[in-house]
């Protein structure tokens, strides 16, 4: 029960310390490059990142994307090589059942440990997805305005930047990321019969830039 926590909430804290902007999303890698999905818990993060993980893709995050806006090109740092996924979503993946352990007593989640395809080295981050629930599965790109909004609604334990320095910081960061990176929102109808068609969408849409 302890394990979230501190692999969640208390990391956020550490890694806000140390200067990097870490946001609520699940991260993958496709052609050398961070593929970023943002959104509430619920949203599909993990489910999709899973989903890539599946057809041969690393993950480079789950649930907790510390990113360095420090360096050019700004660089997604690797998290735990664990991911955690809703029992249905597990059986639609096709994961075995016996791997996976209970995130704690309270969640019907469960923990797939990763012995592969996790990546351990940061990668350049190239595009971000806000995911949305919607009647078919569509991207569409978001204005800078929106795109800020999204990015700081998104933040992990954005309460605990309320000094005046740190949420300076915080803006700033994410200013600089709308003016630097493609943001995307990336609906999807909430059927997970559907996955394989919403990456094929995905992986086209990156073959476009």
């Amino acid at each position: 029960m302890l394990r979230p926590c501190i692999l969640g909430s208390a990391m956020v804290v550490l890694l806000q310390q140390r200067g990097f902007l870490v946001l609520h999303a699940s991260c993958v890698v496709v052609e050398d490059e961070a593929i970023a999905f943002l959104g509430y818990s619920g949203s599909g993060k993990s489910t999709i990142a899973s989903a890539f993980h599946r057809e041969g893709y690393g993950i480079l995050t789950e649930d907790v994307m510390a990113i360095d806006t420090k360096v050019d090109p700004y660089l997604v740092i690797p998290s735990f090589p664990s991911i955690k996924l809703r029992a249905d979503s597990a059986e639609a993946l096709g994961y075995d059942q016996g791997i996976l352990s209970p995130l704690h007593p309270l969640t019907q989640k469960k923990v797939h440990h990763l012995d592969h395809g996790f990546v351990n080295k940061s990668y350049p981050l190239k595009r971000i997805y806000i995911l949305a629930q919607g009647d078919r599965n569509e991207i569409t790109p978001l204005s800078p305005k929106t795109a800020f909004i999204e990015l700081v609604r998104h933040t992990r334990a954005v309460h605990t930047l309320k000094h005046q320095e740190l949420e300076q910081v915080h803006f700033q960061q994410c200013a600089t990321l709308v003016n630097n990176i493609p943001i995307f929102k990336l609906e999807r109808k909430f059927v997970l019969s559907e996955l394989p068609g919403l990456v094929k969408s995905i992986k086209e849409d990156l073959k476009q830039t």
